[in-house]
């Protein structure tokens, strides 16, 4: 009985794998995002035994800004074929870079003072929390695909339009 070489089983779990394989960064980038991803974990440690005085937000606006830019660094944009060593570009820096900023917005302009506006946000405010918005589908899509944003997308539509569907339909917002 004679068989064939046998198939590389990698490169068809990365070819029908739903969720986006990571980057194969260089040794050095690998390392360096560890050091930030075991900086995160003892963050969360931190939270649990020693809670921030500010409160569980104060903790989520500083996870979420260590934690989102992570992801532009670790995975890649998609349409590329993963190379050797496949280190971020421009584009995931500033994305990084970005994301960084604008997740710490709350926290740059005054905590207290944000909480503060709630329900009358300011121009920045709104603008912060768009561009945040666009940051978090990106990196969803660059994680899992393109399903999972477009849902996001549906149901964000939903809960800003369902008012204007017929009081008939099921799914209409109450008035």
């Amino acid at each position: 009985m004679t068989v064939g070489p046998r198939p590389d089983v990698d490169e068809i779990v990365g070819a029908h794998d739903e969720e986006r394989p990571a980057r194969k960064l260089s040794p050095r980038w690998e390392r360096a995002l560890w050091i930030i991803g075991a900086g995160v974990a003892l963050l969360v440690l931190k939270q649990v035994f020693l809670p921030f005085d500010q409160g569980n937000q104060y903790y989520l606006v500083i996870f979420l800004a260590v934690t989102l830019p992570l992801v532009f660094l670790s995975y890649r944009p998609g349409g590329r074929k993963a190379k050797e060593e496949d280190d971020p570009g421009v584009i995931d820096w500033v994305l990084s870079a970005i994301t960084l900023v604008v997740a710490l917005y709350p926290l740059l302009t005054g905590f207290d003072d944000f909480l503060d506006r709630q329900g009358q946000l300011s121009t920045v405010d709104v603008l912060a929390g768009a561009v945040l918005l666009l940051l978090i589908l990106e990196a969803t899509r660059r994680t899992t695909g393109l399903i999972l944003p477009i849902i996001c997308l549906v149901f964000l539509a939903y809960a800003y339009y369902g008012g204007f569907l017929p009081q008939s339909w099921a799914i209409s917002h109450a008035e």
